[in-house]
This record gives C-alpha cells, sequence and structure tokens, in this order.
C-alpha cells in the first residue's frame, strides 16, 4: 500500500479512468440522450401506474 501511495497510484488510475470514460460518454452521446429519453418515459409511466388508486 506505500507504494501505492507513494507513487500516486489510485490518483493516476482514476484520472486515466474518467478519461476513458468520458470518450466514450462523447462518441456515443446520441445512444446516451436516447437512453435518457426512453428512461424519462419510462419513469413518467411509472410514476402514472403508482399514482393510480385501484
Amino acid at each position: 500500500m506505500r507504494c501505492k501511495r507513494e507513487t500516486g497510484l489510485a490518483a493516476i488510475r482514476s484520472a486515466a479512468d474518467t478519461e476513458v470514460q468520458q470518450g466514450v460518454i462523447k462518441a456515443h452521446a446520441a445512444d446516451f440522450e436516447a437512453f435518457g429519453k426512453t428512461r424519462q418515459t419510462y419513469l413518467a409511466a411509472v410514476r402514472r401506474v403508482l399514482d393510480t388508486e385501484p
């Protein structure tokens, strides 16, 4: 563990992971937007069902 702290491995790995994730998000921005819209539609339907009395 001391070696990891001294070399900053965790911070370096975290920064690299973040960079990769941001690249994927940019490359698939339209897919993420479509997913978000579909999710919002789904959640709205769930709310309507849960608010309905039998």
